[in-house]
């Protein structure tokens, strides 16, 4: 009898993640593509953000683990980057010239704005106590008919703060091209993502967090100019990011308390509940058109819902981005 091969995806086995979660409250056929594995053939979704948080991996663990006890200068970062882009390469050896293009962006970006983040906060080199950088997160949701479902995530940080140097914080980095600040301190503690972390704080250490440092830096707004070479657009981003630092260079510190930290495991329950629901086909499936296309572009899957299936492959991991590869 032949072995009987595994779903790829089992909400029991792989668990949930607030990406996935947010998935399923946009689209639930977008949430459906993922859990099969689907993934675009051509277009490796490289952002600015994503390249800026590779640097940030490799730089904060440094500091961590006291290998970099100092601001790392230009040539610093542009190693590192090349070793970003080189491996960028060999995980996407057919992406297309959008893709491409994308990717060179950001390591231009990112070579120009982390030097002097890093001179901007200074006191993350030498002043803070990090616990943990890019850590994985993982722990237990009993559900309402008795089966579990592992929440799973990636913190971009947590440190100790305060007089007594006891009070635990979430480091959360969020790369942005539109900062509206009153948005932003409205929706930081509405934010699953920052709700979910902050709970995971507490499963993991045993002490309520005070709070979340949401970390902003900008994505630079300048355009190449006609006839401008790259070096020189790449310049005239350095020098606008010297001349204007706070422009780029954000944070915003909110607290939550005890009683807002203990909800979001009910918060938690709830959507998971629904999401499991859906899975086992207990709940309705339907498109949400709405997703096709928004202000960010098409979706990921739109062509994959039109029918073009040779343009998509499917992947190894169902959450590539917890995985140590």
């Amino acid at each position: 009898m032949p072995k009987e091969i595994p779903a790829f995806y089992d909400p029991y086995r792989d668990g949930v993640t607030q990406g996935l979660l947010n998935n399923f409250a946009t689209c639930r056929q977008k949430a459906r593509w993922f859990l099969e594995g689907w993934t675009s053939r051509y277009f490796a979704h490289t952002t600015y953000g994503s390249v800026v948080h590779a640097v940030f991996d490799e730089v904060y663990n440094g500091v961590q683990n006291g290998t970099i006890k100092e601001c790392p200068t230009r040539q610093q970062v542009s190693k590192i980057l090349v070793k970003i882009e080189d491996a960028w390469k060999k995980e996407n050896p057919r992406a297309d010239a959008r893709s491409i293009e994308s990717m060179e962006m950001a390591l231009l970006f990112s070579t120009e704005i982390i030097p002097p983040y890093f001179r901007f906060w200074e006191s993350d080199i030498s002043g803070v106590k990090w616990l943990g950088v890019e850590d994985t997160f993982k722990f237990p949701l009993k559900l309402a008919n008795g089966r579990v479902v592992f929440v799973r995530g990636r913190r971009d940080g947590q440190y100790l703060t305060g007089k007594k140097g006891e009070d635990l914080y979430l480091f959360e980095t969020k790369t942005k091209s539109r900062i509206v600040e009153g948005d932003i301190v409205d929706v930081i503690p509405l934010d699953l993502q920052v709700r979910l972390y902050c709970y995971s704080l507490l499963v993991e250490y045993g002490k309520f967090p005070k709070g979340c440092t949401y970390n902003i830096i900008r994505k630079p707004g300048l355009k190449l100019k006609k006839g401008e070479s790259i070096q020189e657009f790449s310049r005239r981003c350095a020098q606008d990011i010297e001349e204007r630092p706070d422009h780029y260079f954000m944070r915003f510190n909110v607290t939550f308390t005890q009683k807002e930290i203990r909800e979001v495991e009910e918060h938690l329950r709830a959507m998971v509940t629904d999401f499991v629901n859906w899975w086992e086909g207990k709940s309705p499936h339907y498109h949400n058109s709405a997703s096709c296309e928004t202000k960010y572009g098409a979706c990921d899957y739109l062509r994959l819902c039109s029918g073009a299936e040779e343009m998509y492959i499917k992947r190894k991991f169902v959450y590539r981005e917890l995985e140590d590869l």
